[in-house]
């Protein structure tokens, strides 16, 4: 990992550069580089007291493949960095307790390691590596209940809660081929192409009681969300010879 470079490291930290100047130029590199990834805190005396930034892995900004994220918080002391920022990990998802635990460690020995040096550009470039290499959801598929893993296709809602995408796609075929047989009892003499139509494009299906149903509950935002995308979807492609 190549650290862009604004000031000199090639010796400690100098007597007569001050510890608040080497901390405005490290915030404005990454300000320029997290550009929407960073917030910012700043106590009563404008020193900035907190560094908060959202990590995912490195995918190429494709969102769909980017299963693990955390929030990493540094907290740089007024005499850094001859004294170490705090490091706390915050908001973890789809990272086992252990991968939390070594990360945390990671980063505190890279901090000790870089006492007196310019070190929140590696710290968080460090943290963002961990999420790239590790970055398949721990736990298992709440439908199918087996774990995941690197070789097959996962669906991430918006709230991280994950699936596999086959499971996924069993589940809202059964929604949608339940809803499809109770609306034409309903209406038996109704045309079925305008009821399937209308099914297509209704974001609320009926649904039976499974695992998927219980996670979807759990969450509002995902039963809005997710539920509505993935029916559009399939009932796109079941019906397109009819819609």
């Amino acid at each position: 990992m190549t650290t862009p470079t604004l000031i000199d490291q090639s010796n400690g930290l100098d007597d007569d550069e001050p510890g608040e100047s080497i901390l405005q130029e490290e915030l404005q590199l990454l300000e320029a580089i997290y550009v929407n990834e960073l917030t910012l805190q700043k106590d009563d005396k404008d020193w900035p007291s907190c560094l908060s930034v959202r990590l995912h892995p490195a995918t190429g900004d494709v969102q769909e493949q980017q299963y693990v994220c955390l929030t990493l918080e540094l907290t740089p002391p007024h005499d850094y960095p001859t004294s170490l920022p705090g490091i706390a990990i915050r908001n973890p998802r789809g990272l086992a307790e252990e991968h939390v635990n070594d990360l945390r460690k990671t980063l505190g020995d890279l901090a000790q390691e870089r006492r007196g040096y310019p070190m929140l550009y590696e710290l968080i470039e460090c943290a963002k590596d961990s999420l790239t290499h590790g970055n398949v959801p721990h736990g298992h598929c709440a439908i199918c209940r087996d774990d995941f893993d690197t070789e097959t296709e996962l669906t991430r809602t918006d709230c991280y809660h994950y699936f596999h995408s086959h499971c996924l796609l069993r589940y809202v075929t059964h929604c949608v081929t339940t809803a499809m047989e109770e609306e034409e009892h309903r209406l038996p003499h109704a045309d079925t192409r305008q009821d399937r139509q209308s099914l297509a494009l209704h974001p609320n299906l009926p649904t039976k009681p499974s695992p998927l149903h219980l996670i979807l509950c759990i969450c509002y935002y995902c039963q809005i969300v997710s539920k509505q995308q993935l029916t559009w979807q399939l009932a796109s492609e079941l019906f397109a010879d009819d819609i």
